[in-house]
């Protein structure tokens, strides 16, 4: 803050996938995945957060937070006949997070 002033956005876009079935997914892969797909982004929104609502941004069009998500949120990928599990799960996630950011 006493650097840069004041922060009007912030874009969460990090994110991972591997690309394994549901049988041969390890929880080392799936903690990893939800390491880097959910945490991080609830990590960052949460310390962006006091400086978002300080934004002088907050009285025009706002301060934001935008989070990337993965496109095959909704339907499991495929891989040897097989439905994949992480990239959707993590999505949801963060989807499911994001909309309780709340404001005040």
């Amino acid at each position: 803050e006493a650097e840069a002033g004041h922060l009007d956005i912030v874009i969460n876009a990090a994110g991972i996938e591997i690309e394994k079935t549901i049988e041969d997914t390890s929880l080392d892969d799936w903690n990893r995945i939800f390491a880097i797909n959910v945490t991080g982004t609830f990590l960052t929104s949460k310390y962006a957060l006091s400086l978002l609502r300080k934004s002088p941004a907050r009285e025009g069009a706002g301060a934001s937070i935008v989070n990337f998500g993965s496109s095959c949120t909704g339907w499991p990928q495929m891989k040897r006949g097989m439905p994949t599990v992480s990239c959707g799960s993590s999505t949801a996630g963060c989807r499911h997070k994001s909309n309780r950011c709340g404001s005040s």
